[in-house]
């Protein structure tokens, strides 16, 4: 969050002296800072229509900013040695966390911060991915890519014990595809020597006293995922009850307390839910088609702006980990809110844009042209 405010500030200074000026190449995070736009303003319109809560509004205001957080990035030209440093020890210091909590734990315990044990251990699936592919981003330093591996792992320790099988479905299904396309430029040997190392980090947190894999495995086995199961036919009632604008916030949040309740009651650290742990059928529930067809513009976008980028791209680069953190944090998604929740909202916006611009600006470098791509 921080990263994305000071971004944001400096692209006002940058438009207020006018060192910036607009090129071809910035048609690429135009497109992308378009859709998020269109998104914050469609949704909050929405929102307020139906007379919501003026907290409600709040995480809409925030991607407001994408713009200024856009001009910012371009000017600043952010070395990615800094950016995946700084990503791998977020990633580390999360791992540290995760292990003192766990071992400090009387019992079965899912590590987690300020956010939830499943947007915590999501964050560190997708620090994994991005970890893994940034380190075959050419000109990377030997020591950057040292700190790359290390992230990758402590990544991968933040997931098992954060007991999310969302980020472990991130590590299974886009971790693997990372970890290839990363060290695709080395030898096989080294790709193989990655994937063991990553695997033997994963078994390891099994072995720790109080890790909560095996009791979330048992219970998936047993009885599968009934609460999300139930918030997911109270969003589709709640959709077809409302299709054009959604039923109120509070109205169903209602409506999953009760789905809750006739499953199971509340643990002592739980509270009442009041959203349906999935991005779309939320926006669905409560911002109707409308609401639902702006979450996919803003999700869609991207991930069409950062594939043209990557068929540019001479072997891996910033548009391929573009892509891989799209589809890491599309998979985040199907158990929790992506946009409304400010750790996931503020990674998208900066990792979005910054892998845009910096593959814009590679390919004009390549090219010797200030053409966009």
């Amino acid at each position: 969050m921080t990263a994305c405010v000071c971004g944001m500030l400096y692209g006002a200074v940058c438009l207020c002296d006018r060192t910036w000026t607009w090129e071809p190449r910035d048609n690429s995070a135009a497109a992308v800072n378009f859709s998020i736009v269109a998104f914050a303003l469609g949704s909050a319109a929405i929102c307020w229509a139906k007379g919501e809560a003026s907290g409600e509004l709040e995480p809409y205001l925030a991607l407001l900013g994408a713009p200024l957080l856009g001009v910012g990035l371009r000017r600043m030209e952010l070395r990615p040695s800094l950016v995946g440093s700084a990503l791998a020890v977020a990633a580390l210091s999360g791992a540290v966390v995760s292990m003192w909590q766990v071992l400090a734990a009387p019992g079965m315990h899912r590590a987690s911060t300020q956010v939830a044990a499943t947007s915590f251990g999501a964050l560190g699936a997708i620090y994994a991915v991005v970890c893994a592919a940034m380190s075959a981003w050419t000109g990377m330093p030997t020591t950057t890519m040292r700190l790359l591996g290390i992230g990758a792992g402590a990544g991968v320790i933040v997931a098992i014990l954060s007991g999310s099988r969302a980020s472990w479905l991130i590590l299974a299904a886009v971790l693997p595809v990372a970890i290839l396309t990363g060290f695709s430029s080395g030898s096989r040997r080294k790709v193989l020597l990655t994937g063991l190392v990553l695997v033997s980090v994963a078994s390891a947190c099994l072995l720790l006293p109080n890790n909560p894999v095996a009791d979330r495995v048992r219970e998936t086995l047993r009885i599968g995922d009934p609460l999300r199961a139930a918030f997911s036919r109270e969003s589709v009632r709640a959709f077809v009850s409302a299709p054009l604008s959604g039923i109120r916030r509070d109205d169903f949040a209602a409506k999953l307390d009760r789905a809750w309740l006739s499953v199971r009651p509340y643990a002592p650290h739980e509270s009442p839910p009041r959203h349906a742990h999935n991005e779309l059928l939320d926006a669905a529930a409560v911002r109707g088609i409308g609401g639902l067809v702006l979450n996919i513009l803003v999700l869609a976008i991207p991930v069409i702006v950062l594939w043209r980028l990557a068929k540019k791209e001479n072997g891996a680069g910033p548009a391929t980990t573009g892509l891989l953190f799209m589809a890491a944090f599309l998979l985040a998604g199907t158990t929790d809110l992506l946009l409304q929740l400010t750790a996931r909202r503020m990674t998208f916006l900066f990792f979005v844009l910054f892998c845009v611009i910096t593959a814009t600006a590679r390919h004009r470098d390549a090219t010797g042209q200030k053409a966009a791509p």
